[in-house]
């Protein structure tokens, strides 16, 4: 999965400057083995529902921030200025991540 920007509906102060976007990269191996999966999954009478570990997603977060390609450096830190909806947009991209990885087809081998 490439890289996800989100553009900040309200900008923050950066280190050098303003920040107007933030980019996440997708979670490797080590992320996953390190932080775990973002959201248990339930299953109750016809309904499946998820309860996200919103520790968990901060971590993933920290970890996934790619440096800007110009202007303003970001940090976990910084991010305490987002707004609710940037809050929420962030999040967003992390658990998509994962949905998407859970949706792609598993490459099975035929052992013998």
């Amino acid at each position: 999965m490439p890289d996800v920007t989100i553009q900040l509906t309200v900008p923050i102060a950066g280190h050098g400057g303003q920040v107007k976007e933030i980019t996440l990269r997708e979670p490797c191996f080590r992320e996953l083995m390190q932080f775990g999966e973002p959201y248990a999954q339930g299953f109750g009478q016809s309904v499946v529902y998820q309860i996200v570990n919103y520790d968990v997603v901060k971590s993933y977060i920290g970890a996934l921030l790619k440096p800007a390609e110009r202007g303003a450096k970001v940090d976990l830190a910084l991010l305490d200025q987002l707004c609710s909806a940037d809050t929420m947009s962030l999040k967003d991209v992390v658990l998509g991540f994962f949905s998407a990885a859970t949706s792609k087809p598993s490459a099975k081998t035929a052992t013998s």
